[in-house]
């Protein structure tokens, strides 16, 4: 299969401060190859306020460690990983939906 884009994967981590309180902060992971579709887009309310909404499926060679605690980010947008499907069962493809809010 052909992956032609770029993703870099994003986790969330939790540090201590010098007061030691629990600072929680996106830190970027690696850069992965990836196919990229744009499956949907369209509007959404959040807070009465309307915002844009972008969903893609994202497919990656397999790999263990990506769920739907993390994000990804594409061409410069941030997405959250809503789902992580391992494609045949065999442990060869990864499929990846995630949405982009705002």
């Amino acid at each position: 299969m052909r992956l032609p884009h770029r993703i870099q994967l994003v986790t969330l981590a939790e540090t201590k401060d010098a007061d030691f309180n629990i600072v929680k902060t996106w830190q970027a992971g690696p850069v992965i190859h990836a196919r990229v579709q744009q499956t949907a887009a369209g509007e959404a309310l959040q807070n009465q306020r309307e915002l844009a909404k972008t969903v893609i499926n994202v497919t990656v060679r397999y790999r263990t460690g990506i769920t739907d605690d993390m994000r990804l980010i594409y061409n410069g947008d941030t997405y959250e990983i809503d789902g992580v499907v391992d494609k045949s069962g065999r442990r060869k493809q990864l499929a990846i939906t995630a949405t982009r809010h705002g």
